[in-house]
């Protein structure tokens, strides 16, 4: 099942078709310029990833499942530039604790969280 989530939620992400310009504008906000009229269509791209990653997110800790959305659906999001972007929805879950006993893969935490914060 959870390969099958998996598959979806990169089918998802797929069918959307993003520019470069979005996904760096996305993981790199501050070290883009967006061109006048982009930011809507940033935004829109940006909510629309937000809204999966808090789904993911939900729907893997209600199946006891977090290593496998730390390792899985967090590559996911990284191959698609929005790793940094998982991160930040993220860390509400890790700062309420729901992750005390789950390791936290060490190329995330190096590449993602410790360099978001």
């Amino acid at each position: 099942m959870k390969e099958m989530i998996s598959n979806n939620i990169a089918g998802v992400i797929k069918s959307w078709d993003i520019d470069s310009t979005t996904i760096n504008a996305i993981s790199n906000p501050t070290l883009i310029v967006i061109e006048p009229g982009q930011e809507a269509a940033i935004k829109k791209t940006k909510d629309s990833f937000k809204t999966l990653m808090r789904i993911s997110i939900e729907f893997f800790m209600e199946v006891q499942e977090p290593d496998f959305l730390l390792r899985e659906i967090f590559q996911l999001f990284v191959e698609e530039g929005a790793g940094n972007l998982l991160a930040e929805e993220l860390k509400p879950y890790i700062l309420s604790g729901q992750f005390v006993d789950t390791p936290f893969p060490e190329d995330i935490i190096s590449q993602h969280i410790l360099n978001h914060y």
